[in-house]
């Protein structure tokens, strides 16, 4: 598992006598940055397509922001800072040697905190400068984000670039995991509580709410290790019998549940496979399950990590449940964009009818993917399924069928009835 993703350089100091452009230059950059976004859109645009199929990086055609970086970069310098966030995140991709963007990165970086604090555009700079922070000096690039997000709100009016400025201080504080502080650490983590609690909603809270859900999944991996550990003195390091893996999910439960209100998708996930830590049961339980599949379904109904679980949906639902489970997942099969994806949640779907005894509803599923997505993963992953839930079972009647025996004659199974039967399938390897 991830843990927090995400010093040593001066800012460059400033140009002299580096004057504010008038209003009318400013308005004409602003105009030539967004018709150069338009461009550079196409371009880009153009080149993913040229990309596709293309696996080594050497026979990719050269990325465009290598033509378009002059441009932007004329901008950015002459006065126009929505080009900033633009040069700092492609500046290496465009070929700008490591000396040259150590001067380059911070000088621009000082100009837009200076000078553009109450731009929109300010959220895009601060994600730009966690990527580059290794080229900043830490203690100045942690003063630029503690001024956004303390101030006052005339001055930075945008909830975003606040929300941002939090989340850069804390992946700052954390070194890309690897502060030793535990103060630090702390701090950041808070940081990061505080960015998700207060503004909700924000691209920075997403993002805060995914670090810290990787952080309390490590750490609950960690105490699952722990309690299974064999105890210190076990004979060749084997627990005896009578000593049982202390169960540690209901003591994260509450932590998980606080994410999840938050609304971190994954953590919801996580509280519907483990609900039975909930202490509830029966009814209670039933409506518990049921509140986090719909919820999910309905909140994150096109995210990749909740599609990959859809094949899962029958092993979290209550054998009570698979009724109403079926109708979230046909109706979430209706909601979402790619039919790769409708394919997906059809596998889930029909797992949860053969669990629910709708055996011919499911074979109809299963047969229309290995029809439309011939060829591929689905199709086998419904073939797989269909073999396994189609297969005789102990103690239920064997499929007919008709053979010839080794005189010639004809044999149908069906006649042995009342018989003692035995099959031997045998062949040559």
């Amino acid at each position: 598992m991830l843990s927090l993703l995400i010093s040593a350089l001066f800012i460059a100091p400033a140009q002299p006598g580096a004057a504010a452009l008038p209003a009318a230059m400013r308005t004409n950059c602003s105009d030539e940055l967004a018709a150069l976004e338009t461009e550079y859109a196409a371009a880009f645009a153009s080149w993913e397509e040229a990309c596709l199929g293309v696996r080594s990086r050497r026979q990719r055609p050269p990325h465009p922001c290598i033509v378009f970086f002059p441009r932007y970069r004329a901008l950015a310098e002459g006065g126009s800072g929505g080009a900033i966030p633009w040069v700092v995140s492609n500046a290496k991709d465009a070929g700008i040697k490591l000396v040259d963007r150590r001067t380059l990165l911070p000088a621009l970086l000082a100009t837009a905190f200076s000078e553009h604090a109450a731009e929109a555009w300010m959220e895009d700079t601060l994600f730009a400068l966690v990527d580059v922070r290794k080229l900043l000096d830490k203690e100045q690039a942690l003063a630029w984000c503690h001024e956004l997000a303390t101030a006052n709100p005339a001055a930075t009016p945008h909830l975003e670039v606040r929300a941002a400025a939090l989340y850069a201080k804390a992946l700052i504080l954390n070194n890309a995991g690897r502060e030793k502080d535990e103060a630090k650490c702390a701090q950041a983590v808070e940081l990061l509580h505080l960015t998700a609690s207060e503004y909700g909603g924000s691209r920075a809270a997403s993002l805060a709410l995914d670090l810290l859900f990787e952080r309390l999944v490590d750490e609950y991996n960690q105490a699952r290790r722990t309690a299974s550990a064999p105890a210190a003195g076990d004979a060749d390091g084997v627990s005896s019998p009578s000593q049982t893996a202390v169960d540690v999910t209901p003591s994260f439960w509450g932590r998980f549940k606080e994410l999840a209100e938050l609304g971190n998708g994954r953590a919801s996930s996580w509280l519907l496979a483990n609900a039975t830590a909930s202490g509830l049961g029966g009814a209670e339980l039933k409506q518990l399950k049921l509140g986090l599949l719909e919820g999910l379904i309905s909140t994150h109904t096109n995210e990749p990590w909740l599609i990959e679980l859809a094949p899962l949906a029958a092993e979290v639902a209550l054998p009570d449940a698979l009724e109403e489970c079926a109708v979230l997942l046909a109706r979430w099969a209706s909601s979402v964009d790619e039919r790769t994806d409708q394919a997906r949640i059809f596998l889930g779907l029909a797992r949860v009818n053969f669990e629910a005894g709708n055996k011919n509803e499911a074979v109809d599923l299963l047969k229309k993917i290995m029809h439309y997505h011939a060829d591929t993963e689905l199709a086998w992953e419904a073939e797989d399924m269909l073999g396994t839930y189609t297969a005789p079972r102990v103690g239920e009647e064997a499929p007919d069928f008709e053979t010839t025996d080794v005189d010639g004659e004809k044999l149908v199974l069906s006649d042995q009835r009342g018989k003692v039967v035995m099959l031997d399938f045998w062949g040559f390897w």
